[in-house]
């Protein structure tokens, strides 16, 4: 068929219309031509929305790390704006600036509730509108990151003044909840981040209990726990911000830590959270961190002697990684960020393989010192500690012993390394890491 065949063709000719303005790739619109054009001439009939969706799955990758990562929604719950709403390009320094900073009127608030109040995918009343008035704070207040997940529709008078009155009288009537909710629009973005940060995923349905658990912390932390239950879970940390990606909350901490008026808006449990290590990086940060507790009774000092190139590494690593978490995450392209270098790669695995060799006294430390800490609640350490179960025994039962007479316990070195090899040691000879 030559392409004044499929121009004259009416059923090739619709079927490309259909689609041709919702696809943003033009190698899309090519592919759909082509499949267009073959079902006309093999007969064979494809209704538009097949032939949409066939077009769209044969142009992805079959498996791709960053959108199993962050996950997708239905198109049809997308976030819905107004096709007369002009917003600004994102900023980071506004998002959640006061209404005299908002870009969008009351009028278009309303509008966006009530338009994400018809796609939410609950029944019940009470949920759909909570569901749209988050989606609308949440654009309000400057949560936009180009068109990810989103879709215009032209507000048809006829069709949704009423339920736009509806949305008002809501708001009316429930000013104080409203408002909280304009509070979770802005914080849910970063509790996503976190746990998407250091989980890998911001949600995953096959887990659903150990996910709320995690987020019953943030919100708690928060002083946001009475909003736990706005929402079904599943629509409060999965589906109603999915359109933000986590890029954008990471704009803001990154703007935090240089521009005071931006830090004053990010509550202190939200920002102590910024530097945490990313999925993938908790054995080395968590490692560093078991260290720098060990130095104040003198331990550290008696492993730097055992274990100095390896300790050496997990401090550099642990630094680099504190400096720019984003850059070290699996899925570092959900950032905005290019892949880490093959020397930078290759230095992360050799601090992990060192953090791994210290692991087993570094836990060892935990269960006889810190178990009741913040680094006692850390799992990073536990399982690779426990893949040398003697020498984690061994080194818990000399940690409580040290505490209890001093005096009469062998040296750590002694108990690591023999005397023989403590004579090596002494005499300056460098061990093989």
């Amino acid at each position: 068929m030559t392409e004044k065949d499929e121009d004259q063709n009416p059923s090739v000719t619709s079927n490309i219309q259909r689609f041709e303005g919702s696809l943003a790739s033009k190698h899309n619109i090519a592919r759909s031509k082509k499949l267009a054009a073959e079902c006309a001439l093999t007969g064979i009939k494809l209704p538009p929305e097949l032939l949409e969706l066939l077009t769209e799955i044969n142009g992805q990758d079959a498996y791709n790390v960053e959108v199993d990562a962050l996950s997708t929604i239905p198109k049809d719950q997308y976030l819905v704006l107004p096709d007369t709403l002009a917003l600004n390009a994102f900023d980071a320094k506004v998002v959640g600036q006061g209404f005299g900073n908002e870009t969008i009127s009351f009028c278009e608030l309303i509008q966006i509730a009530a338009l994400n109040y018809m796609v939410c995918p609950a029944q019940e009343e009470r949920t759909k509108i909570i569901f749209g008035f988050i989606r609308a704070f949440a654009v309000s207040i400057g949560w936009r990151v180009d068109n990810n997940e989103v879709k215009k529709v032209a507000w048809d008078v006829n069709v949704h003044s009423a339920l736009g009155n509806r949305m008002t009288e809501w708001f009316t009537q429930n000013a104080i909840l409203a408002a909280k909710l304009r509070t979770l629009a802005f914080m849910s973005p970063f509790f996503t981040r976190h746990m998407f940060h250091v989980s890998g995923h911001h949600y995953m349905a096959a887990s659903t209990f150990e996910y709320n658990q995690k987020y019953n912390r943030l919100f708690v932390a928060a002083g946001m726990q009475d909003m736990l239950e706005v929402l079904p879970r599943d629509l409060l940390h999965h589906t109603v911000l999915h359109w933000i990606l986590p890029a954008a909350p990471q704009k803001v901490l990154d703007l935090a830590r240089v521009d005071s008026d931006v830090a004053a808006r990010v509550p202190n449990s939200v920002f102590v959270r910024a530097g945490a290590g990313p999925a993938g990086t908790a054995i080395i940060t968590t490692t560093a961190a078991v260290l720098e507790s060990m130095a104040a009774p003198g331990f550290l000092r008696e492993l730097e002697k055992i274990y100095p190139k390896e300790i050496q590494v997990i401090r550099e690593s642990a630094n680099q990684i504190h400096e720019a978490p984003p850059k070290f995450h699996l899925v570092c392209k959900a950032y905005g960020l290019a892949p880490l270098s093959k020397d930078e790669q290759t230095f992360l695995a050799l601090a992990k393989v060192a953090a791994k060799k210290v692991a087993p006294v570094a836990q060892a430390y935990i269960n006889a010192y810190a178990r009741e800490s913040s680094l006692g609640q850390a799992r990073a350490l536990a399982k690779h500690a426990a893949e040398d179960p003697f020498l984690l025994k061994t080194m818990e039962h000399w940690f409580r012993a040290y505490a209890k007479r001093q005096k009469d316990c062998v040296t750590m070195r002694e108990l690591l390394i023999g005397d023989a090899e403590v004579e090596s040691v002494n005499s300056g000879e460098q061990r093989a890491f």
